[in-house]
């Protein structure tokens, strides 16, 4: 996200404040959570991607 002249980033949008230090915070936590997430909705996807393509390439009739 650019950062004008007043420097007001995520943290500012969403909980109205300008710390550095929540700034910091909030964007750790969104990282922490997308790589505790990340293994599992790949999973998710392929497991998906899989059952697609069984289905397009199969012969049964719908």
């Amino acid at each position: 996200m650019p950062r004008g002249q007043d420097n007001q980033g995520l943290v500012w949008l969403v909980f109205d404040t300008s710390s550095q230090a929540a700034d910091i915070g909030f964007n750790t936590v969104i990282g922490v959570f997308l790589l505790a997430t990340a293994v599992p909705v790949v999973r998710w996807l392929a497991a998906w991607q899989s059952r697609l393509a069984i289905a397009l390439l199969s012969d049964r009739a719908v």
